[in-house]
Formats: C-alpha cells, sequence, structure tokens
C-alpha cells in the first residue's frame, strides 16, 4: 500500500503502518468478488494469498513505475 500523493513511484510500503486500511481494503475487495462470482479467487472461503514466487518470474514485481514523477488527482 502506496501513498501515492507523497510517493508517486511507490518506494515506501505504508501497509504496516494502516493495518486498518488495509483489512478495510481486504474486505472491500471480497466483498466486491462475492458480489461477480470471481469464484477462482476465493479458497476455503477467504480470498487467496498472494504468492510471490508465482508472481516475479512473468516481471510483475519489483519494477520501477514507467511514469515518473506524476500525481493524479
Amino acid at each position: 500500500m502506496f501513498d501515492l500523493r507523497s510517493d508517486p513511484d511507490e518506494l515506501r510500503n505504508i501497509a504496516f503502518e494502516h493495518p486498518e486500511l488495509c483489512a478495510e481494503s481486504r474486505s472491500r475487495l471480497k466483498e466486491y468478488y462475492q458480489r461477480h462470482d470471481f469464484t477462482e479467487a476465493f479458497e476455503n472461503g477467504e480470498l487467496k494469498r498472494f504468492e510471490h514466487r508465482k508472481h516475479e518470474p512473468r516481471g510483475f514485481l519489483n519494477q520501477a513505475p514507467r511514469w515518473g514523477n506524476t500525481v493524479f488527482d
């Protein structure tokens, strides 16, 4: 989780500083997936955990943003 206004390059993960926001985001995501029958996102009734080892070889992680210092309002 990143504060895009103060950290547009997403260099400082603030998830551990704001666990309440993470929990709310996860809850909203779960509700959305349930409402739209996105069953592959679930395992034993809970959202599947993200597995870095499955995504890293595909080049989705540890990439610097390509948009530089752009801030979206």
